[in-house]
């Protein structure tokens, strides 16, 4: 079955990767691949607006469509008229939950694409038994039906000038020079058995051993429990600006070292 793609050429490819922002990132690589492969394609990609920032700007994307997930039955449906009337020739899910694969099944598209042995594998058309432990290249091994493979993994998120200039000017204000080594920590997390106690004490090791800057960075609900941590600390360290993922973005990319 993988054979039968090989010389498939789609004018107009969806893919579809909903949630979270890791999950969106992580579709990058193949999209990249897609677009390597077909460069005179119209690549489209189905999002939610919490992952819609980590694909603003790249190159390899023509269209971002969003789906609001609180819109309900209404706006799904609303959503799947105006999907049909792109009239896609390739639709490649790599979600497949309930919602999305009724989207790909009711698209009209000739070729779509998912996981073999899913819950709801037969609404697709063509169904790939996945390869490799990364999500990464988890996603990318459903292209080599399309005969693409030994593509890289690396992610793909563009950090535009303006971002940059923010965190800079954020940075200098804070004395943080650009021969300094600095270290981004990322000490929240929504499920409580992935939180640790122990990053202040962390953050000041690591100032201490390597005479570092540390800045810690958080996002909506995090700033009261980032900033307990801040307060617990023997060292003065930095609570980041609240950012936008491509300030965020340019934030890491400063760094020395994330944790």
């Amino acid at each position: 079955m993988e054979s039968q793609l090989n010389n498939f050429t789609p004018r107009k490819i969806l893919v579809i990767q909903l949630r979270q922002i890791g999950d969106v990132l992580l579709s990058t690589p193949a999209v990249r691949a897609l677009r390597a492969r077909y460069p005179e394609s119209d690549i489209s990609f189905l999002v939610e607006p919490n992952g819609a920032g980590a694909l603003k700007n790249n190159p390899d994307i023509n269209t971002i469509i969003i789906r609001e997930p609180d819109g309900g039955l209404i706006n799904d449906l609303k959503l799947i008229k105006k999907i049909r009337s792109e009239r896609f020739n390739l639709i490649i899910d790599f979600l497949a939950n309930p919602r999305t694969s009724l989207i790909s099944f009711l698209s009209g598209a000739k070729v779509t694409i998912s996981y073999a042995k899913k819950p709801r594998s037969y609404l697709y058309t063509h169904r790939v038994i996945p390869k490799g432990e990364y999500s990464a290249e988890n996603k990318l091994s459903l292209l080599r039906i399309l005969g693409i493979k030994g593509c890289s993994v690396r992610p793909v998120f563009f950090v535009p000038p303006e971002a940059r200039g923010a965190i800079g000017r954020f940075l200098e204000g804070e004395g943080v020079r650009t021969e300094d080594f600095l270290v981004c920590i990322n000490s929240a997390h929504r499920r409580i058995t992935r939180k640790w106690k122990g990053y202040g004490e962390l953050a000041d090791a690591i100032s201490d051993l390597w005479g570092a800057r540390v800045i810690f960075t958080w996002a909506k609900e995090e700033r009261e429990e980032v900033e307990a941590i801040l307060r617990s600390s023997k060292r003065k360290h930095i609570l980041a600006p609240q950012t936008e993922i491509s300030e965020l973005g340019a934030l890491i990319e400063r760094a020395d070292i994330l944790i």
